[in-house]
């Protein structure tokens, strides 16, 4: 499973934190805007087949060891290389999504 709705009862470990924190809010009937997760394993398709994975885990295997200024180059440039990459055709995506709401993008 590639995508799946904001719904109750999401799986952290499926879909992340911040996507099952967001299910328990449902749950508990506070107001949640309606929306869809990208599931850690579209993350990881998008990842391998850009070729990123290998230089996310570089900079974090790293990120200790590395100056502040350096350190936060290096975010800058990685950042960049994600919002630039080309989502891969593996992940099914044809056409962009449009949407006449808001959409909140987070990790």
């Amino acid at each position: 499973m590639l995508v799946t709705e904001l719904q109750p009862d999401l799986d952290r470990a499926t879909t992340g934190a911040k996507a099952a924190n967001l299910g328990r809010l449902l749950e508990m009937d506070a107001s949640v805007a309606p929306g869809f997760v990208l599931t850690r394993q579209a993350l990881d398709l998008f990842l391998n087949e850009a070729g990123l994975l290998a230089q996310i885990q570089d900079f974090i295997a790293h990120a200790q060891d590395t100056p502040p200024q350096q350190r936060t180059t290096a975010f800058h440039q990685l950042q960049a290389q994600l919002a630039t990459t080309p989502i891969p055709p593996a992940l099914g995506v044809s056409r962009k999504i449009s949407t006449p709401h808001q959409v909140g993008v987070g990790s």
